[in-house]
């Protein structure tokens, strides 16, 4: 025993024989890394003394963010600064620039949602907006999959328009109506006119192919392509959304959270129309990706909250999850399997061959699949009840109002309680929540006001945002 410990060890006897008292044991002390008093329940050590960095309490949501923290004062910056996994809940956005009234708060004045109205040459509302409604406008720019005739062509490369009628469709059923525009990939009449129902706003186009794309590195960027072919006067306007040859077999879309670009990565997928399955799969894996990555523009994570919430949660039903990404959202009630999505999920990862044994879904199997023409996208609307990974009750299945039991270990009784690790991706026993993701949209062009000028002379100076890269390998074995 060297002379520290002997001293150590002379002082807690002491401590004992004066105080009647044990010396005080070692804490748990977490990591605080965004310096706010609130740490990381990820990332402990246990010792007597405080380390550096580290604090007593664990329930930081964001600790990449000084911003979020229980208790702060929440505002209308697209954050849950409180960490209640709400955002800008009780605030309300700041006033148009320079008195302008937009009602709906698409980031559109309402006097340009007129008919007759032009900004800075767009006609806004011959292209379909109008006010009292949210318009959101995206322009869809596509690589020339086959690099000038010397590769063949690739459908799923190409924006499918079924596709893009499904993402509409799922936004147009919350009041939200989003304009897309590749320019004359569907319209193609002989006057070059614009055709707003076909999604045709003049802005949209077959962009030079690279074999590579991302957003740094020895990649192309896709800040390039938007810089070169979203027009300036478009900028304040539109999102830009990028359909790309492969960034790498496993990745099929890129965005920046919060912010206005995204790629999507259908090439090289054996994607085409060769027959009605094939087809459906092409519509479903295009409208899904699509509505997946612009999720990610309007401030969603994998499990809602952009900062909080983990990925594959069963009873958060949206298509931010990657449970019920390339899936699809299961039907649920009386009649339905809704937790077979999970069993093939448990089929892929492995761990339970009960399932495999029990539930032996695939791809094809599940309802609505994507071989089908009624696969549904979505986002949660946060109504689902809380998933207890304690205290599992199969009856209760994913937590819906009207829901039908799910067989968390696939014993296959459904009707034990089971302890489990069921989101498949942490290794750790929580309790998962719902989020309510339509509430919590946000539409950074009706929101960040501060960033424009009044007239709109000024164009978008982007913070460098966070990038979301969406790797759906397991998803898509066969």
């Amino acid at each position: 025993m060297n002379i520290n410990n002997i001293i150590v060890f002379i002082i807690s006897i002491a401590l004992v024989v004066i105080t009647g008292c044990e010396p005080p044991g070692p804490k748990n002390w977490y990591i605080d890394l965004d310096s706010d008093g609130f740490g990381n329940t990820l990332i402990r050590i246990s010792a007597i003394e405080k380390p550096n960095g580290y604090v007593l309490d664990n329930t930081d949501c964001n600790d990449d963010d000084p911003d979020n923290f229980p208790g702060n004062t929440e505002r209308w910056d697209g954050k849950d600064n409180d960490c209640d996994e709400l955002t800008d809940e009780g605030t309300q956005a700041p006033p148009f620039p320079g008195g302008l009234i937009d009602a709906d708060i698409d980031g559109i004045p309402d006097m340009y949602e007129q008919p007759g109205a032009v900004l800075q040459g767009m006609p806004l509302y011959e292209w379909g907006a109008r006010p009292n409604q949210r318009d959101v406008f995206i322009q869809i720019d596509y690589m020339d999959s086959t690099n000038g005739g010397s590769l063949p062509l690739d459908e799923g490369a190409l924006p499918n328009e079924a596709a893009l009628q499904k993402v509409a469709a799922a936004f147009a059923a919350e009041g939200t109506v989003v304009h897309f525009d590749v320019g004359d990939l569907f319209d193609q009449s002989a006057d070059d006119s614009i055709n707003p129902d076909r999604f045709d706003l003049g802005g949209g186009s077959e962009v030079p192919y690279l074999p590579t794309m991302g957003y740094s590195g020895q990649d192309g960027d896709v800040r390039d392509y938007r810089d070169n072919y979203l027009a300036p006067a478009r900028r304040n306007i539109f999102y830009y959304m990028l359909f790309a040859t492969a960034h790498n077999p496993s990745v099929y879309g890129i965005a920046q959270l919060s912010a206005y670009t995204s790629i999507v990565f259908m090439a090289n997928r054996k994607l085409n129309t060769s027959t009605p399955a094939k087809t459906n799969e092409l519509v479903n894996l295009q409208a899904v990706t699509v509505m997946h990555e612009f999720g990610h523009n309007l401030g969603l994570g994998h499990g809602g909250a952009s900062s909080t919430g983990y990925n594959n949660k069963p009873n958060y039903v949206s298509s931010m999850n990657y449970l019920y990404a390339v899936y699809g959202i299961p039907a649920i009630g009386p009649g339905n399997d809704e937790g077979d999505r999970y069993y093939l999920f448990r089929n892929y990862d492995g761990d339970y061959p009960l399932c495999a044994q029990n539930y032996p879904y695939n791809t094809s199997s599940v309802s609505h699949s994507r071989y089908s023409d009624t696969l549904i996208i979505d986002f949660s609307h946060g109504t689902n009840s809380d998933l207890d990974e304690s205290f599992l009750i199969d009856a209760d299945g994913l937590g819906t109002a009207n829901g039908v039991a799910v067989d968390w270990d696939c014993d296959p009784s459904t009707t034990t309680l089971v302890n489990g690790d069921v989101n498949l991706d942490d290794g750790m026993i929580s309790t998962y929540s719902d989020y309510d993701d339509w509430a919590n949209l946000h539409f950074g062009f009706g929101e960040n006001y501060a960033l424009r000028s009044a007239l709109f002379d000024t164009l978008i100076i982007e913070p460098e945002p966070t990038i979301i890269y969406d790797d759906w390998t397991i998803l898509l074995n066969e």
